[in-house]
Parts: C-alpha cells; sequence; structure tokens
C-alpha cells in the first residue's frame, strides 16, 4: 500500500448513499456505484448495512452498540414523521442525519416504481432546500437478460 500514490492533504468529498435496501447493497442493481464513486476518490457511506437491518428487524435490537435505522427515523420527522412503506422514512432522515454528519451530498438510489421511494424523493427537494445538501436521484431499472 505503500507504493500507490496519495495526496494525504486533498480532502476527498463525503457522499452518502440513501435510498432503498436491495439497491444500496446490490451492485449490480446499481451499476457499482459505491465502487465507481470511489475509484474516483469519493469517501462513500452507505445508509443501511446487511447486518444492521437483521439485528433491526430479525433480532429487534438484540445486538447493542450497532448502529440502528432508528437514529435516521427520529431525523425525518419535521418532513415525515409516519412510516410510509420500505424504507421511505429512514431514506428522508438520512438525508438530514448525513447533513448533519457533514456529508458534501447524497445520492438516493431506488428502483424504478417504488412507491415508498417515490415519496421520500418528492420531499427530499425541500430537505436539500432547508440544508443545503446536495442530494441526486438515481432510479434503477433492471432489465432481465434475452434468453436463448
Amino acid at each position: 500500500m505503500s507504493a500507490v500514490p496519495a495526496d494525504m492533504n486533498k480532502k476527498a468529498i463525503k457522499v452518502a448513499l440513501i435510498g432503498e435496501i436491495y439497491t444500496l447493497l446490490e451492485p449490480f442493481a446499481n451499476a457499482n456505484i459505491e465502487r465507481n464513486l470511489g475509484k474516483m476518490g469519493v469517501e462513500v457511506d452507505r445508509s443501511i448495512m446487511l447486518s444492521e437491518w437483521i439485528n433491526d428487524h430479525l433480532f429487534k435490537g438484540l445486538l447493542k452498540g450497532m448502529p440502528s435505522s432508528e437514529r435516521f427515523k427520529k431525523v425525518a420527522s419535521p418532513y415525515l414523521n409516519y412510516f410510509v412503506g420500505g424504507h421511505g422514512q429512514e431514506t428522508v432522515g438520512s438525508a438530514v442525519w448525513y447533513h448533519r454528519q457533514g456529508f458534501d451530498g447524497a445520492i438516493q438510489v431506488l428502483p424504478f416504481t417504488c412507491m415508498p421511494e417515490i415519496v421520500a424523493q418528492s420531499i427530499l427537494p425541500k430537505i436539500a432546500e432547508d440544508t443545503g445538501l446536495p442530494i441526486m436521484t438515481l432510479i434503477m431499472m433492471s432489465i432481465p437478460a434475452k434468453q436463448g
């Protein structure tokens, strides 16, 4: 690693990936966005980790000390204070949370026609206006391969 040239004085841009769980976790579904941003020198943080989701939903928070999606729900309140299905409320809250953490921007990644994320998408411009956090939305659509 020491042979790899690095500019230690250059501040990395910090971008949060927010949105629906599958499109955030599956590289094929999100066109390898995390890897591609990393190659450009962007520091990326994903709002959902599989271990966090398992602890929240299957273990009901049994594993202490792990991050929880509850932190996003708490700060979503001024914009969306109720469950709209899927990860919509967490997406809204994560945009606010990442702004408070000093991130430079956020990218919402969602599957085509996902209603909870469409609700979140309609709220994100207000959050961007209020906080100054640039937020981009990417709607992903997977096309099945042709069968021979």
